[in-house]
């Protein structure tokens, strides 16, 4: 990876409950902790993904049991984007995720553009019709 390419910025990390119908009471109960505090946010990838797995590690067991239960957990991956702007992740991170069986999925934050932009022209031509 080039060290001057963009990157996504304001990461944050979650452990979410995807499937599962379980109240937050009996999550909260179980896990010893409120689901919603275990995220951690920044913008150094590896640093807030130790943050979020130091927690969550030790509730493997938990997750295991209610995994048998019903319930599915994933690690959100949020972050601001700009076109080409990427997102590498350690592979000491995917594994560590994978040892707790924790899919990742990723949602990203745009800034949206007011400005239109008329395509052809960005490629040197004319989006209008030409008679000739």
């Amino acid at each position: 990876m080039e060290s001057n390419a963009r990157q996504w910025q304001s990461l944050s990390v979650a452990l979410e409950i995807t499937e599962g119908a379980l109240d937050p009471e009996s999550l909260r109960e179980r896990l010893g902790t409120d689901i919603d505090s275990l995220s951690a946010g920044g913008d150094d990838l590896a640093g807030i993904f130790d943050e979020l797995l130091l927690r969550v590690t030790p509730l493997a067991g938990e997750l295991s049991a209610l995994r048998a239960e019903g319930c599915e957990f994933r690690i959100a991956v949020t972050g601001q984007v700009e076109s080409g702007a990427r997102l590498t992740i350690p592979s000491g991170v995917l594994a560590r995720a994978a040892d707790l069986a924790l899919p990742l999925s990723f949602i990203t934050r745009a800034n949206v553009s007011t400005e239109t932009e008329d395509f052809l022209s960005s490629l040197g031509g004319s989006a209008g019709i030409q008679e000739g």
